[in-house]
């Protein structure tokens, strides 16, 4: 997380409930942050979420395996 410019006018965070067609207001903003996620933490993650086996089904060695590139 990183300081970011300051604004030089009002603002606020907002809620929107789009069903109702309403704004809440949940506070003013006072100072500004960028936040930036891990890229390289992400990644390894869905790495390993890819490897990980996945659920298994009764019978399942009796259906035709499909390679997906």
């Amino acid at each position: 997380m990183n300081a970011a410019i300051q604004p030089a006018f009002f603002q606020q965070a907002v809620y929107i409930q789009h069903r109702d067609k309403r704004m809440i207001v949940i506070g003013d903003l006072h100072k500004r942050f960028v936040v930036s996620p891990d890229v390289d933490t992400l990644l390894t993650a869905m790495d390993e979420a890819d490897r990980a086996p996945g659920p298994t089904v009764d019978g399942e060695e009796k259906l035709i395996k499909m390679d997906i590139p």
